[in-house]
């Protein structure tokens, strides 16, 4: 799902949706993006509450790596979302100096 929004912040970026669309197209994309990240942040609560007996390494190893799985997702999301910033931030600026 990640790597979804990735790609298609990326068709946005390369210019392969009208200029037009662009600002509503980042703005549900941001909206999804955050979506993302609230649910990656359940799911490391409903990891963390999970009790796992000190004798159960396994168990306690595969919680590890799954936490930083979530980790790694939940900055992707971040990366993907200060790159629609940015976008916005330019599109803002060209609108701004088309006007005047």
């Amino acid at each position: 799902r990640s790597s979804d929004l990735t790609k298609e912040f990326t068709g946005i970026q390369k210019g392969f949706l009208a200029k037009t669309l662009q600002t509503e197209a980042l703005n549900k994309l941001d909206k999804r993006i955050k979506s993302a990240v609230e649910q990656f942040m359940k799911l490391l609560e409903q990891i963390d509450s999970v009790n796992v007996p000190d004798n159960f390494s396994d168990c306690r190893l595969k919680r590890k790596s799954l936490v930083k799985k979530v980790q790694g997702l939940l900055a992707q999301c971040d990366t993907v979302e200060g790159n629609i910033s940015q976008e916005m931030d330019k599109l803002q600026s060209k609108n701004l100096a088309l006007a005047e």
